[in-house]
């Protein structure tokens, strides 16, 4: 018994799947028993159809006792597998009337070879979904200040959505510098690493074996696939905190926080935050600032802020509220 892969949700349930090679054709039953930390037992059995030498059954068990840490047992003909696996739950400490910040990865940001797109496309979106971003931060490719930064977002901030740093690169750290910081280990996320042999194959391309770094996961993870690329977004959390982590390029990071990342979240907010644009020309900052000085002082919702653009002052005009 091996190559079995958990996703937690919610500290309610583990999902994965385990891979049995040599397996004659025709109905195989498989015990699943797991315990958690105060002896709390449940046992399954789960019976599946072999077709060919390979089966790939997908085991799914939900019970209150798994709430921590598990202690998981597979029988199969008396051949037992036994690990343990870190149980957390992800979705209760995601909050968005809580602090959000924005960390992107790259040192090639920090150097102006490509413009920081994706911190104003986070924002918008974090924003739509009601989200307040506080604060955003770039570091670059460097496992001590990427740490000492992580470390400060997560001080400060109840979600952490991080960008950059999933590739297969030596210098790619950023799933092992959050691994640390939550107290994970890494383990080979199966489905990620086919996914990623398929994509090479898809494309017609070699795949080389740094490649398969980008299937490491820390467990207890959400993982998200990428149907883009080959480096996979995912989840972390402690509840108290959660990391998001998404790949850097752009046509990666776009479609899979849309398609992804948004559910995840969505499930969680409570409303929207939504911001419009009054345009005024004739005046300067200061003159409208002194106009409006007591509105923008007494108004907390919606707040009220100007900004000077060439030829106009923008006024902003911020509100949360249930829905659009």
């Amino acid at each position: 018994l091996s190559n079995y892969a958990e996703v937690t949700n919610g500290g309610k349930s583990i999902s994965g799947s385990v891979t049995i090679p040599n397996l004659a054709a025709g109905e195989h039953v498989l015990k699943l028993e797991v315990s958690d930390a105060a002896g709390n037992t449940v046992a399954k059995e789960m019976s599946f159809v072999v077709v060919g030498d390979v089966i790939e059954s997908r085991l799914v068990i939900s019970e209150d006792v798994v709430k921590e840490k598990a202690e998981i047992s597979l029988d199969y003909n008396n051949d037992i597998a036994e690990w343990t696996c870190v149980v957390t739950d992800i979705k209760n400490n995601i909050n968005n009337d809580e602090r959000a910040e924005i960390l992107c990865v790259g040192t090639e940001l920090l150097l102006g070879d490509i413009v920081n797109t994706n911190a104003a496309f986070l924002s918008r979106e974090l924003a739509a979904l009601g989200f307040a971003v506080y604060h955003h931060s770039v570091v670059g490719d460097n496992p001590s200040r990427l740490r000492d930064a992580l470390t400060l977002a997560l001080s400060r901030s109840d979600l952490v959505v991080m960008s950059g740093g999933l590739g297969p690169t030596k210098d790619d750290l950023t799933k092992e510098t959050v691994a640390a910081y939550f107290g994970r280990s890494m383990y080979l996320h199966e489905e990620s690493l086919a996914a990623i042999r398929n994509f090479f194959t898809r494309t017609g391309r070699v795949m080389t074996p740094n490649n398969e770094k980008q299937a490491m996961m820390p467990e207890g993870c959400v993982v998200f696939p990428n149907d883009y690329g080959t480096a996979p977004a995912l989840a972390v959390g402690d509840g108290t905190h959660t990391a998001i982590m998404l790949p850097g390029p752009p046509a990666e990071l776009i479609p899979i926080f849309n398609e992804l990342v948004v559910p995840f979240l969505r499930r969680y907010t409570e409303g929207v935050l939504i911001s419009r644009n009054i345009h005024i020309m004739g005046l300067g900052e200061s003159a409208v600032e002194s106009m409006l000085h007591d509105l923008m002082v007494s108004s907390e919702n919606p707040t009220v802020a100007p900004y000077c653009k060439s030829g106009e002052v923008r006024l902003r005009v911020t509100a949360r509220a249930e829905d659009e």
